[in-house]
């Protein structure tokens, strides 16, 4: 204490302090170099360079003889002095803020006194300009600076390489997230409050810490996700982060994102879309807004599975209506408006195409756009025959169905809206106890899975949810079965799963969501089955087979002939590979995977067992 009240009298005295740091390793360097006496001119540095003030003298010998280094006593008086000094600067005024700074700022590189010149930072309202120049040009100083400023040295970066590199290992920790992986890829069912589960993203809060009410941020932001997503239109998890980001940034408090975004408003009405009981009213709000749109910007959100799901069942369920009023699909605006949406979000074209607005993808001269053509195809084309085929679902008792017009099969072929509702058609046999499954092998028949890995992603979500819903089937009627069950659904049952996976297995190989579900799918879909002949059990066993190599091809010492027999050893083993790779091709930690399958997984005790066999 004696020789920190002598140094602070010595300072106020305007002396100068001995160059510290590099400028006075450089003068101990030359002192040495030049000294013809190295004895005597370390003893001579050290006396000069020493505490110059009386009372410390006395102070310090007598700390010597109770064996205390002079290193630690000039560590321990250099961290009360700094320790006076921070407490002060909150209190400081800005133009003394500003001096001190200037006289500290050139020792920000050394630990010891860092905090002073950070601390000065964070009490500034505003970073002279000058400083965070300088501060951009050492990027392992910038993360140790407050987030206020580092906000600011990105900010004012004219390339934003610093932001870019920081905001691009937030979408990587924001794809992993065991929530994202779930949605995204259909194994997990969309939260019901939006607003809650945004709150509760992690990742999504610390995007938004550290875009804080910066609009240059912000706009640097959306343009790192929306370039990601024009070069790579298979990072689907962008869509849902681009619907998010600027309702959490705008929930935390920042009121420019509503002002300055074109898109806030249709997020806003995405995102609350399935409270929203006027399907008209929510189709006619969004209308002029996508027609505003960047068309492939229009596409991603209509892609989120926060809507795509919506809109594919709202059309349906509008098809059902028609046919029961007997009405003309074309005359329905709910139809209309749906359909134009559907048709945009599955043109895989768009990524190829210029950013430009919609109206001018939609109008060329006097001929219909190639959206404008597929609308009027499915609303004149496919409909109709829609139509039919639900009309002979609503009269038929028992029986087979009747075939489909030559027209369905034609578009089914042709359009990707068509081929879209054909899954969802297929969902919609399914979605009660009294599955039909005889409507679902006709329409599995039908389905060809696209060349476009772009459709292949927004088709694996509903494939997804269509083998879930198969799976809970067949639990449900295998544990009847020894009751009052009827035997003969559950073989169909099982036969078409087997007959789904056989068909669309080329998807599974490209996304997670639909190789978790059908492996969930097998395991129940293949056990105790029992085939009136031989011949046809052993061709479908293969058929199994082929398509077990291919989706466990990374792992070719998996015997697919034991996993095949899943009721001796479990669901967990084919599952927990599965799942491995998906975390290797992420490079994820094992203590992440394993959370991540537990979280992804329905049973607990395949989840359990999963976990413990990726730990292993």
């Amino acid at each position: 204490d004696n020789c920190v009240g002598s140094l602070q009298e010595f300072a106020m005295q305007g002396k100068d302090l001995r160059p510290v740091g590099v400028q006075g390793g450089n003068a101990l360097r030359e002192c040495l170099a030049t000294a013809k006496d190295p004895r005597t001119a370390i003893k001579n540095f050290v006396s000069e360079n020493s505490l110059q003030t009386p009372s410390c003298s006395p102070a310090q010998e007598w700390l010597d003889l109770m064996g205390i280094s002079r290193a630690e006593q000039h560590k321990e008086i250099l961290t009360r002095l700094k320790d006076r000094l921070l407490s002060k600067v909150e209190s400081m005024s800005t133009e003394k803020k500003l001096a001190l700074l200037e006289k500290c700022f050139p020792y920000i590189s050394i630990p010891e006194l860092r905090d002073i010149p950070l601390t000065l930072f964070s009490n500034l309202n505003k970073v002279p300009v000058s400083y965070l120049v300088t501060l951009a040009q050492s990027p392992d100083l910038v993360k140790e600076l407050p987030l206020s400023v580092r906000r600011q040295v990105w900010a004012n970066e004219p390339d934003k390489a610093l932001f870019r590199k920081e905001f691009n290992g937030l979408l990587n920790s924001y794809r992993m997230q065991s929530k994202t992986l779930g949605v995204v890829n259909g194994l997990s069912n969309v939260s019901t409050n939006q607003k809650k589960a945004r709150a509760a993203s992690k990742v999504l809060q610390e995007m938004v810490a550290i875009l804080g009410d910066f609009q240059e941020l912000y706009t640097q932001a959306l343009k790192i996700i929306e370039v990601e997503y024009r070069t790579n239109p298979l990072t689907s998890y962008l869509s849902t982060l681009r619907l998010h980001l600027p309702l959490a940034v705008h929930e935390s408090g920042v009121r420019h994102v509503a002002e300055t975004d074109a898109t806030f408003r249709l997020c806003n009405l995405i995102s609350n879309s399935s409270k929203e009981k006027d399907v008209l009213k929510l189709m006619s709000d969004m209308e002029p807004l996508i027609e505003r749109s960047d068309p492939l910007l229009a596409s991603m959100l209509l892609r989120t599975p926060e809507f795509s799901c919506l809109l594919s069942n709202t059309i349906m369920t509008a098809c059902k209506r028609v046919a029961e009023e007997e009405g003309i699909p074309k005359d329905d605006k709910v139809l209309r408006l749906a359909t134009r949406f559907i048709c945009l979000s599955t043109n895989d074209e768009l990524h190829t195409l210029p950013s430009i607005s919609l109206p001018h993808l939609t109008k060329k001269g006097d001929k219909a756009s190639p959206v404008d053509k597929e609308c009027q195809k499915i609303l004149n084309e496919f409909y109709p025959s829609l139509l039919v085929s639900l009309v002979d679902d609503i009269i038929r008792e028992e029986g087979d169905p009747e075939d489909f017009e030559e027209i369905f099969v034609k578009t089914v072929g042709e359009c990707n809206p068509a081929r879209l509702m054909v899954l969802e058609y297929m969902l919609n046999t399914i979605a009660t106890d009294q599955a039909d499954t005889k409507k679902f092998d006709q329409l599995l028949s039908l389905y060809v899975p696209p060349s476009s890995l772009i459709l292949q992603l927004e088709e694996g979500r509903r494939l997804t949810v269509i083998a879930r819903r198969l799976h809970g089937h067949i639990s449900k009627h295998t544990n009847e079965s020894n009751t009052t069950g009827d035997a003969s659904k559950l073989q169909s049952l099982r036969t078409s799963s087997c007959a789904l996976v056989v068909k669309t297995s080329s998807i599974a190989k490209v996304c997670c969501g639909v190789l978790v579900s059908f492996l969930q799918l097998l395991d129940v879909a293949t056990k105790d089955q029992v085939e009136e002949e031989k011949e046809e059990k052993e061709v479908l066993h293969e058929e199994l087979r082929q398509v077990l190599k291919e989706l466990l091809a990374s792992d070719p010492d998996v015997d697919t002939e034991t996993l095949l027999k899943c009721g001796k050893i479990g669901f967990h083993t084919p599952l927990a590979d599965a799942m491995k790779r998906l975390a290797s091709s992420a490079k994820m930690e094992s203590s992440d995977m394993s959370t991540t399958m537990v979280k992804l997984m329905g049973s607990d005790h395949a989840s359990s067992n999963a976990a413990m066999k990726a730990d292993e």
